[in-house]
């Protein structure tokens, strides 16, 4: 977030959440809240974007952060199968990844 705010240190940004995910998370975070605002320092500030407004603003980020599951997934089914042919190496996941990202 570009603009300053009492509260910005404690301030977590969940992306791609529409109204129904974010009274979902409210609701799932109330029985740890005070543990999470005493943790934080002081009240933690939840800041929501829309699917629609994260697509829209956070393009960049969005894009990058499904590109990184995406890698971590293939990586995951690549370990899991000892028939893959050609063989892949794990670790040739990520320059593939950040080949695709530049």
């Amino acid at each position: 977030m570009a603009c300053d705010f009492d509260g910005r240190d404690r301030t977590l940004e969940v992306f791609d959440a529409d109204a129904h995910e974010q009274r979902d998370l409210l609701r799932r975070l109330r029985p740890v809240r005070s543990q999470l605002d005493e943790t934080a320092g002081g009240p933690l500030v939840i800041v929501f974007h829309t699917r629609a407004e994260s697509r829209r603003l956070y393009a960049d980020v969005v894009d990058g952060w499904y590109r990184k599951v995406l890698a971590e997934l293939v990586a995951q089914w690549i370990d899991e199968r000892a028939d893959t042919d050609p063989p892949v190496d794990v670790g040739d996941i990520e320059p593939l990844r950040l080949r695709g990202a530049a």
